[in-house]
This record gives C-alpha cells, structure tokens and sequence, in this order.
C-alpha cells in the first residue's frame, strides 16, 4: 500500500514538472523568439483579459491571454504590451513574467512537491531496506522483552495510522536498559504474537543501529 501511495505521488509529481517545463519552455522561446508590440484590453472573459493588436505586417489580432486577474477591470481599454510569435500571431501573450511563466510556476511548485512526497520515503525505504539487511548479517541477536504495540499516529495513509512493536533488552554488563522500536507494520500485529521476548539486531559498536525482527509477521493480512 505505501509504495503504491509513493509511486502515485511521484508519477502525479513527474507529470506536473514535465507539463510546467513544457510550458516554460514554450514561454522562454515565445519571450526570444517573439515579436514586441502594443495591444489594447478590449474585453475581459471573467478575470481574462481579451486583447486586440495590430501585426507588422497589418493584420489584426485578437487573442485571450492565459492568465486572469481582477486587476485587469481597471485596465479595460487601455494599451497593454504584447509579444507574439511572427509565422503565428494568434500565439500570443502580455508581455510580462507574470502573465507568461505564472501557469508554469504553479505546476511546477505542485509537481515538485509530489514529486518530493514520494522519492523522501522511497530513499527512506531504500535506506533502511539496506540497514535492514546489514543488520541481518553482520547484527548481534538479543532477546528483547515486549512491552508495548502502540499506533503511530504520526503517520497516516488512507485514514489508518501503522502499529509499532516496543521492547525492552538489559544489557547484562553495564546493566543498562535499552527500548528498541520495530518498523511501521500496517496491520495490527498482536494476534500474531505468541511470544514475550522478539529478537533485535544491534550493532555492537552503536547499539542506537539496531533492527526489531518482525520476519516471524505475514507478509499481508
């Protein structure tokens, strides 16, 4: 369920950059490769203003342009720059940055953030995927006692928070006590407990380094 929610994430993500950059880029060449003249706000279509210029070669061009804003009331009639392609009129826009790469910015800020939403918790799942596996070899086993499941409500994915298993383990030569808390688990996993004690790998160097063994679980309920 969550790498289908980051994949999700990160497609929608990569769509909106890609339809931003396209858009963009059509932008920047409008702005380079365009011709500069004046028009006039001869209508507005709600906050879109609608905007009739004359070409250098004397035809007469009405267009809409991308982008409304109440401002524009205040505008009616009066001149206004303009920039147009010259083997297509009819592609034209106000000649300002906001008029031209606003529609871009937009879609490009969303798709970055969904594009984040969902590559953030894959390198995480990654990471700790690695850490896991690490653990697994290299690790020292010890015998934990159980002492809690608990929902992590910090998270939430489709309405439902995941279940976290916390135990206990003394280490017997500095009397120390450590708790250790497993993975998120996306289930409740209490039926499925048969014992008090879970195994824990820790790195010996940094027992902070450590992976709750909850392999004993389904894969899915």
């Amino acid at each position: 369920m969550v790498k289908i929610f980051i994949w999700i994430f990160t497609l929608v993500g990569v769509l909106l950059l890609s339809m931003a950059g396209y858009i963009g880029y059509s932008a920047y060449s409008l702005e380079g490769e365009g011709v500069k003249t004046t028009g006039t706000i001869i209508a507005l279509n709600g906050t879109h203003p609608v905007v009739r210029f004359v070409t250098g070669e004397g035809e007469r061009v009405t267009f809409e342009s991308s982008l409304g804003s109440s401002s524009y009331t205040k505008q009616l009639g009066q001149d206004i720059d303009v920039v147009y392609r010259p083997d297509a009129p009819q592609q034209a826009e106000i000649d300002d940055f906001i008029s031209q790469y606003l529609v871009s910015i937009i879609p490009g800020i969303i798709g970055l953030i969904f594009t984040l939403t969902g590559l953030i918790p894959a390198f995480i799942i990654r990471y700790r995927g690695k850490k896991k596996i690490r653990l697994l070899q290299q690790g020292r086993p010890v015998k934990a006692l159980i002492t809690d499941v608990d929902v992590n409500r910090t998270i939430k994915i489709n309405g439902r928070s995941p279940f976290r298993i916390s135990c206990q383990w003394r280490n017997t030569l500095t009397n120390q006590h450590y708790i250790f808390t497993s993975e998120n688990i996306y289930f409740d996993p209490r039926p499925y407990i048969e014992q008090q004690e879970i195994t824990v790998y820790i790195n010996g160097e940094n027992i902070k380094d450590y992976y709750v063994d909850v392999r004993f679980l389904p894969e899915r309920v």
